[in-house]
């Protein structure tokens, strides 16, 4: 996962990345591939830094809250996984296998 305002940063294990049902060892592998993918593809085009784009990341942000917004994780129950604005921080909703390209 990359973070807006932190060029060459990424988070192996964070926010919406915990599948609910799925490994964290496979989500963490998926991790370190997209990194090392991002890190190649950065050394190959000569470039300094690679980050993602705020609109991106607003974007896909807006999408997984739609996702969620039906799930078993997300509907009105009280738990751990949604914060205080009612926001679920914890699952990702697609799942580590789902062919999204999100991961």
């Amino acid at each position: 996962m990359s973070v807006p305002g932190f060029p060459n940063f990424f988070l192996l294990y964070g926010p919406n990345t915990g599948g609910g049902t799925g490994s964290v060892i496979y989500t963490i592998e998926a991790g370190m591939n997209h990194v090392i993918s991002a890190l190649d593809a950065l050394e190959s085009s000569h470039a300094q830094r690679i980050e993602v784009r705020q609109e991106v990341a607003d974007s896909f942000d807006a999408e997984l809250r739609g996702a969620l917004a039906d799930t078993v994780w997300h509907t009105g129950c009280s738990s751990w996984y949604v914060d205080q604005k009612g926001h679920n921080v914890a699952v990702d909703c697609y799942g580590v296998l789902a062919p999204h390209g999100h991961h």
